[in-house]
């Protein structure tokens, strides 16, 4: 399988959630928004023509004088596979306990204060069980507040790396967007 495309359903849904009047994604502005001491972990999925995209956009992110330390944990599906009753995950499946230990492991050898949860749109995994960008978001959601119970003290970061491509060969077509979970909710209510 070659580079995936958005549906149109989820491209209509993902610019109403960028430009609408309930903000759901908001922009991470490159000039903005900076990593404070440098120190992250990344839990994407594994997709290969999205990680070099993740980790440069990451590094890029470090604060000026912070030495980056980006520390990549990835599976197919990322962080969707931390939540609970992902359908992800086939019966016997431990991927959600083997990130949760390596995300464990990772803060307490590196003393990481963060963690970015970054699932992709769209996402192979995902199609695979079909599932839209709301389930997606829906699963970023659980995944985050799962992470929060295991490591109280971690700040949890839910973000949404988007491929806004149409066609093969397309540059410079993916952006990463912070998820507001509580407009999230108000979209959910106010489009039922």
């Amino acid at each position: 399988m070659g580079r995936l495309f958005l549906t149109e359903r989820d491209r209509e849904i993902l610019e109403e959630w960028r430009r609408g009047s309930i903000r759901v994604l908001d922009d991470v502005q490159r000039d903005k928004y900076r990593e404070p001491t440098g120190k992250v972990i990344v839990v994407p999925c594994a997709d290969g023509h999205q990680m070099f995209d993740i980790c440069k956009f990451q590094v890029e992110r470090t604060a000026e004088g912070t030495e980056p330390m980006v520390h990549i944990l990835s599976l197919n599906g990322g962080p969707l596979l931390l939540a609970p009753n992902s359908p992800l995950l086939e019966a016997g499946d431990t991927d959600d306990k083997v990130l949760l230990k390596h995300i464990g492991a990772a803060n307490s050898i590196k003393g990481t204060p963060t963690v970015i949860l970054k699932p992709h749109a769209p996402c192979g995994a995902a199609q695979a069980v079909s599932l839209s960008v709301i389930d997606v978001v829906e699963l970023l959601i659980g995944a985050k507040q799962r992470m929060r119970e295991h490591f109280p003290l971690l700040q949890v970061v839910p973000k949404l790396h988007v491929d806004w491509a149409y066609r093969e060969g397309e540059l410079d077509t993916k952006k990463s967007y912070f998820l507001s979970r509580e407009n999230f909710e108000e979209w959910k209510r106010v489009a039922a």
